[in-house]
């Protein structure tokens, strides 16, 4: 297997379902114990998503990351 190239425009982008927007989806994975290190490692991701919002299966779309909002304190 050789390495995934990945486009520019997907650098920074997220997963959201397709219906509403929402960035709250899953997919379905297998993880795998690993004694060595003490944490689980994913070993395969499927294809079906869900969307927790629309409670309902989904298809991603890949959309920018929105800038994360930075508060100002005032004097």
């Amino acid at each position: 297997m050789g390495t995934p190239t990945i486009s520019a425009e997907a650098l920074g982008s997220v997963p959201r379902c397709q219906t509403c927007g929402s960035e709250r989806v899953v997919k379905d994975a297998w993880a795998c114990f690993n004694p060595a290190s003490g944490l689980w490692e994913i070993e395969a991701v499927f294809d079906t998503a869900r969307c927790h919002p629309c409670d309902s299966p989904t298809t991603l779309v890949w959309a920018r990351a929105e800038e994360p909002r930075t508060s100002v304190c005032a004097s």
